[in-house]
């Protein structure tokens, strides 16, 4: 199924020692700048070469684009809306709100490894 990627990665942060501050750093510091530089970047290259825009004609391109402006829309919008009840101000709640939009790797990955 293509899961093994997702166990390992658990299984890796189950078997990290708690204990050593120093060496858990260390361990964080050299796997965020491997998979920042190497392993994000071959990702998305991957995902892009999967993807088949041959069939999306006019109308499809439409969809897509109403598509992407609720999601988009709808995740700024409550991001903002969240921020502002808890009495951020307007210019904090609008960049929350474009960061939150910014979020979303994860959903990538397993939707990736749902196809």
């Amino acid at each position: 199924m293509g899961l093994h990627y997702i166990f390992g990665a658990f299984l890796f942060g189950v078997i990290l020692p708690r204990g050593g501050e120093r060496l858990r750093a260390d361990v964080h510091e050299r796997l965020g700048r491997l998979s920042g530089t190497l392993l994000l970047p071959v990702f998305f290259v991957v995902a892009g070469l999967q993807v088949d825009l041959s069939h999306l004609d006019a109308g499809g391109l439409g969809t897509l684009g109403l598509i992407l402006l609720v999601a988009v829309g709808g995740k700024f919008t409550g991001a903002f809306a969240a921020a502002r009840l808890c009495r951020m101000p307007v210019r904090e709640s609008a960049a929350l709100a474009t960061l939150m939009n910014t979020r979303g790797l994860t959903e990538l990955i397993v939707v990736n490894v749902g196809l």
